[in-house]
């Protein structure tokens, strides 16, 4: 979001994947990156994902026959993904 120095842009109340700031400023390019952009405010930081944001994956858990696995071998696993919100399985993604 480019714009003039000494403009002011709001993200705030917005869900970032995240609440660590300093990985919100590495992806935001604004006055503290170019004082020829203006600045952006991110604040106050959405902890979850609102009703109308687009569908994503919030989880991946891996199991084998004895329960959540960090580590697999040659074994049969089961992969659950969990998403931010239900979807419609009869959309094509």
């Amino acid at each position: 979001m480019r714009g003039s120095r000494g403009s002011i842009y709001s993200l705030a109340n917005n869900y970032w994947g995240t609440t660590s700031t300093a990985l919100i400023d590495a992806a935001i390019y604004d006055f503290y990156d170019d004082f020829n952009y203006g600045v952006i405010e991110y604040q106050p930081i959405l902890l979850t994902p609102p009703e109308t944001a687009y569908p994503f994956v919030a989880s991946v858990t891996v199991a084998t026959s004895e329960g959540a696995a960090t580590q697999v071998g040659a074994e049969p696993i089961s992969v659950t993904v969990t998403f931010n919100r239900d979807m419609d399985p009869d959309v094509q993604p």
